[in-house]
């Protein structure tokens, strides 16, 4: 007992004096007070702690230096990233626009210059000022879009442009009005031309087997079938009786008397375009660039593989032509050639057109792959794509920005790992873009393999899972890629998916929907296996896949818009449904709205009790357990795992949904901007950095938040003052 209570005394005073010389430290100022906090609170600053005893023991004392308060510090405490307030967004770089089939000098003002693109939503551009600013005169939302192969300006009035596109139909545009009429049903027209002699007649040809050319004697207002060439027709010039059409598989066929009768020439060769100029013709093929002077034989003046040739208006000596690999040019009517190609970013060049009044003013696009009559492979990179223009003969280029740009987003998706990698999907357009610094740079990616390619053309959704690997849904399938957008492979039936989500807790599971709509014809044979809305579930990272259908509605006319994982529970999932594209009401609640699956998938339950709208375009969870369905009326909220839902303040029509980190909701609306609530939808405030619009998709990585506006572009937020 005196031992312990020896020991118990030494302690107590050795305590003391420890306390008396660390307060006299304290005093002297040597350890300011914050130190001693943090050194209390974070193990890895005690190290400056016992650098400050070795202070003590070495540094000597001065009680009388006037030492300042020191001023406090908050302690960095690593937090969820998201938003406390409304965020500070800020435009990225646009989507270069692209597939620029045709370009065209009005051959009466050489201030107007139209363009046409070979995509739907890109559809025909005008210029007033030579090109250097652009307009987009007209694409066809109601048919999908235009895939508008070639263009012709009327010979004496600017203002009157005449087009023909993929889809069969020839347009007449006459200032802002523009009107098609729907000649081949659907059967691709590639050839346009107007009679040098008599601007009221037109020719155009389509890509059938049966090479059908079509003759319009009154300005393209009604039309009748003249020859059947038995090659599909992809160029055509016209002078008076003499008709020049360019074939595919069998070169070119001359006709003397009108179409009555044909002679075929360099029947080996594909001919992509035809030039004349009084009795020299030209043809651009992939073997090269062929001449014919007078009655003399064909000979190939440019051994390079050629898209395009044309000779200038004002001076027949001068021609230029577009080629794989670059511009080249003759000024001696093409006997010798020079290439020119400084400043020209991207060597792939598929349309021209030389200013009416001057031979060294050209205006060039670079290449298309998709839907040509000629196609290409899917080039290397795409870099410096768009449109150049020279003002000396092609010494020197210079890329044209002018508001040529692809701004139709559908949907966004960044790299969770990383986020100045970004995804961006357009709807009925050129197809998927990537940026690799935060939407400073866009280029433009395959988003398929060759054999897939229009996938990627109808982008619905895009998903980055925890392995950076991305997913893409279209009109025509679902394709992967594990290495940046680099290349890409196809996975399941060939059909039309829309919602897809990867399991955040496991990133081999994977879960898709497709829309209501049934066998295609376009998509092949296998789209017959899955009509009507359906959800497919992949195990294996999208290797295989099979339908799920216990509790959904197989089958019916729904469209699977969304699909959202818990991200506090691996085995809740969540579908959504709308009806829009197959105009049937939302009045089944066991066709329509939420499904929940508590098992990964395997089975569903519809989950609609609150709803006032079955029309439900997205669905998100929040890590607070809080479920938000954006629908028709508005964004409604469920605590209870969906089973109830209750209406919040927002009421517009809701596109888009995204809840951070931190359980802020973000609501993309369908034609008012975006929204933000810190409340689970008690009350949202604009962001009023985003223009009022159809907010097609929202996405976030490491507290950065992009933002797809429909028609106007991507959106990025500011870092935080």
């Amino acid at each position: 007992m005196m031992k312990n209570n020896t020991t118990n005394g030494f302690w107590a005073t050795h305590h003391i004096v420890l306390f008396a010389v660390f307060a006299f430290v304290l005093i002297s100022g040597i350890l300011p007070p914050k130190k001693l906090e943090a050194a209390t609170q974070t193990p890895s600053k005690l190290r400056s702690v016992s650098t400050t005893k070795k202070m003590l023991a070495t540094t000597p004392v001065k009680p009388s230096t006037p030492r300042k308060k020191p001023v406090a510090k908050t302690l960095t405490i690593k937090t969820p990233q998201g938003f406390t307030t409304v965020p500070v967004m800020q435009k990225t770089a646009e989507l270069p626009g692209g597939h620029i089939s045709d370009i065209a000098f009005a051959p009466s003002d050489p201030n107007v210059v139209y363009l046409a693109s070979n995509v739907n939503a890109m559809g025909i551009w005008k210029s007033t000022d030579s090109g250097e600013t652009w307009t987009r005169l007209y694409y066809d939302k109601n048919f999908g879009g235009t895939h508008t192969n070639s263009i012709a300006v009327a010979p004496t009035d600017p203002n009157t442009v005449f087009s023909v596109d993929v889809h069969g139909r020839v347009g007449k545009g006459v200032g802002d009005d523009f009107k098609l009429n729907d000649l081949s049903h659907n059967t691709a027209l590639y050839g346009l031309a107007i009679d040098a002699q008599d601007s009221n007649t037109l020719y155009v040809s389509a890509e059938d087997k049966k090479g059908t050319l079509y003759k319009s004697s009154d300005s393209a207002e009604t039309w009748k079938e003249i020859a059947h060439l038995d090659y599909a027709i992809g160029s055509i010039v016209a002078d008076g009786p003499n008709i020049w059409a360019g074939t595919r598989e069998h070169g070119v066929f001359v006709s003397a008397d009108g179409g009555a009768t044909w002679k075929n020439e360099l029947p080996k060769e594909e001919i992509i375009k035809i030039e004349r100029h009084d009795a020299d013709i030209f043809l651009a093929t992939p073997s090269g660039v062929w001449r014919k002077k007078n009655d003399s034989p064909y000979e190939n003046v440019l051994h390079e593989h050629a898209h395009t040739v044309r000779v200038a208006p004002s001076n027949p000596l001068v021609v230029y032509a577009g080629t794989l690999g670059g511009v080249w040019k003759s000024t001696d009517g093409g006997t010798h050639w020079k290439k020119f190609t400084t400043g020209v970013q991207n060597l792939d060049i598929g349309a021209l057109s030389i200013d009416p009044t001057r031979d060294d003013h050209v205006i060039t696009g670079t290449n298309i792959w998709q839907w040509s009559f000629h196609t290409d492979p899917f080039p290397k990179t795409t870099v410096g794509e768009g449109l150049y223009t020279t003002t000396d003969g092609g010494l020197h280029w210079r890329k044209i920005v002018g508001n040529f740009f692809d701004r139709d987003v559908i949907a966004l998706a960044a790299d969770p790992n990383d986020s100045s990698i970004l995804y961006v999907g357009d709807a009925c357009s050129r197809g998927i873009y990537r940026s690799m610094d935060g939407g400073k740079l866009f280029e433009f990616i395959a988003g398929g393999p060759d054999n897939a390619f229009d996938i990627a053309h109808y982008t619905m959704r895009l998903a980055a899972d925890q392995l950076s690997n991305v997913l893409l849904t279209g009109r025509f399938g679902i394709t992967k890629s594990a290495d940046h957008g680099k290349t890409w492979s196809t996975t399941g039936v060939r059909r039309h998916y829309h919602g897809v989500s990867v399991s955040p807790f496991n990133p081999k599971l994977i879960i898709a929907g497709t829309s209501p709509e049934f066998v295609d014809p376009v998509m092949g044979v296998d789209s017959k296996d899955l009509p009507g809305g359906r959800i497919v579930r992949s195990v294996d990272g999208g290797v295989t896949w099979k339908e799920t259908t216990q509790g959904f509605p197989s089958g019916a006319t729904t469209s699977v818009h969304d699909v959202a994982f818990d991200p506090t529970d691996g085995n809740v999932v969540y579908v959504s449904t709308a009806h829009e594209q197959v105009g049937a009401e939302p009045t089944a609640k066991d066709t329509f709205g939420i499904f929940k699956s508590n098992n990964q998938g395997k089975t569903w339950q519809v989950v609609n009790e609150g709803l006032t709208s079955l029309d439900v375009d997205t669905v998100k969870v929040s890590s607070k357990k809080m479920v938000f369905s954006g629908t028709m009326n508005g964004v409604f909220v469920s605590t209870d795992g969906a089973m109830h839902w209750r209406a919040t303040a927002m009421t517009h029509p809701i596109e888009s949904l995204l809840v951070d980190p931190l359980g802020t909701v973000f609501a993309g609306t369908a034609e008012d901007g975006l929204f933000v609530s810190f409340d689970n939808g008690v009350t949202w405030q604009p962001v009023d950095s985003v223009p009022k619009g159809k907010i097609a998709d929202l996405s976030i990585s490491q507290g950065v938040l992009y933002v797809g506006v429909n028609d106007d572009g991507v959106y990025r937020s500011m870092p935080k003052p």
